[in-house]
């Protein structure tokens, strides 16, 4: 073990080796694939080997951790480093309750895909993950982090993001593959976003394109990080705090409440209560088929023909087809069921619409100047306007009411951590007094 600094940016080993050693058979490899093919790639066969840059050609086939030994191999990685590069991929476009399907890697200049849905046992990787002295590199790790914590009990500890120090540093491109492309020269091809990850065996193309989620990860923290030291401490601070506010999140954007998120369909507010009631009916039954058929909801039905069939619900089969309405496939697959679910609703209590509670005045002040001063102060610092004040913390200071008058009483308000008090506190009662 050579690990020992719990502070993400710190020097880690980055060890880049063209050693690679074999590993066993699961269904998480293509059937087609020999132990050589997967381990060099001299003799490029595969068809999607044509379209990558010949750089890239030259990277080796990801290591495949489906059994112990694989498992051995990646934890002896890990073992060696003192950060490693991790990402995630999840199947959000092809199941009713998306779950974790590929837990990406990069450790000791080697890249490995972890396969959650075997029987193997991961929780000494999962327990290398809560190390906080071991760092995690991350792209964009908000969802990755809620998704590990939902379906593993993982709480990781030791967080280190790219997109972080992008957004601190002002980048308007933050996504991972146009860092990649401006710090490191690389071209990253992103035509795998939507794929079905929960499928086996994966694909060829599948683990390439999940490999380069982490491969360049370490190298491209190196220069981020580089041109973070050219920032003032208020810099550094930032990052620091959203690291913790990304670490710390607790909500869970993936739960579902059928029985009020109808009501968050655009145009819902729109409809009269007889409407709503539809629109609540049609939205549950529709849950229903997708959970059945362990679809995303918007592939049995889509939220549009929802909102159609419940402001004019149809009185025939000839009044649901057409322009504007359902789709021959849906009113024949469907039809039938839509008209039972209208024919109940009609017989239930409509649902009045809920009266819009409009924000007090003293609110809308605050927050309009607030977001002025935020605004301004980001344009002044180069950096994200979020890592300023994110939209939470503003809120919670425009609902203090009287206003705070001093520094004591902002600090005491309990709002604002210590450090953007003593930054930022006056310039905030300043914003406060425009309000």
């Amino acid at each position: 073990m050579i690990r020992g600094r719990d502070s993400y940016g710190l020097p880690g080993t980055s060890m880049r080796s063209d050693w690679y050693g074999s590993h066993g058979r699961s269904k998480l490899f293509p059937p087609h694939s020999s132990a050589e093919s997967r381990v060099s790639l001299s003799s490029p066969s595969a068809d999607w080997l044509g379209s990558l840059p010949m750089d890239m050609e030259r990277i080796p086939l990801p290591i495949l951790v489906a059994d112990e030994e694989s498992l051995d191999r990646l934890l002896v990685c890990v073992d060696a480093c003192d950060r490693i590069a991790v990402d995630t991929e999840a199947n959000p476009m092809h199941s009713y309750r998306e779950e974790v399907c590929l837990i990406q890697v990069t450790a000791a200049g080697k890249d490995f895909l972890v396969d959650p849905l075997s029987d193997l046992d991961l929780e000494p990787l999962f327990e290398e993950f809560e190390d906080p002295k071991l760092t995690k590199v991350f792209h964009d790790a908000g969802y990755d982090l809620i998704m590990l914590r939902r379906d593993f009990d993982v709480q990781l500890r030791g967080l280190a993001d790219t997109r972080v120090l992008a957004l601190t540093l002002g980048e308007e491109a933050t996504g991972l593959a146009a860092l990649v492309e401006s710090r490191l020269g690389v071209k990253l091809d992103k035509g795998q976003t939507l794929s079905n990850w929960g499928s086996r065996p994966l694909s060829e193309s599948q683990m390439r394109y999940a490999q380069m989620d982490t491969h360049f990860l370490l190298d491209l923290l190196d220069c981020l990080e580089g041109e973070l030291e050219e920032r003032d401490e208020l810099a550094k601070l930032e990052v620091e705090s959203e690291l913790r506010r990304i670490q710390n999140e607790t909500g869970d954007p993936t739960h579902k409440t059928p029985e009020t998120d109808w009501a968050k369909i655009k145009g819902a507010h729109r409809l009269d209560g007889k409407g709503r009631r539809r629109l609540r009916e049609l939205y549950l039954w529709r849950e229903g088929v997708a959970e059945k058929r362990n679809v995303p909801p918007f592939k049995v039905i889509g939220n549009k023909e929802l909102l159609f069939l419940a402001r004019t619900p149809p009185r025939n089969e000839q009044e649901m087809r057409g322009k504007g309405r359902l789709p021959d496939k849906l009113a024949n697959r469907y039809g039938k069921a839509i008209f039972e679910v209208l024919g109940e609703a009609s017989k239930m209590e409509d649902i009045p619409p809920k009266k819009r509670v409009r924000q007090p005045e003293e609110f809308r002040r605050a927050m309009e100047v607030l977001k002025a001063w935020r605004k301004q102060k980001a344009g002044q610092r180069g950096t994200d306007p979020s890592h300023i004040l994110n939209r939470k913390v503003l809120e919670e200071l425009a609902n203090l009411h009287p206003y705070p008058k001093t520094l004591d009483e902002l600090r005491d308000s309990g709002i604002l951590e210590g450090w953007k008090c003593d930054a930022y506190g006056e310039e905030i009662l300043k914003a406060f007094q425009r309000a």
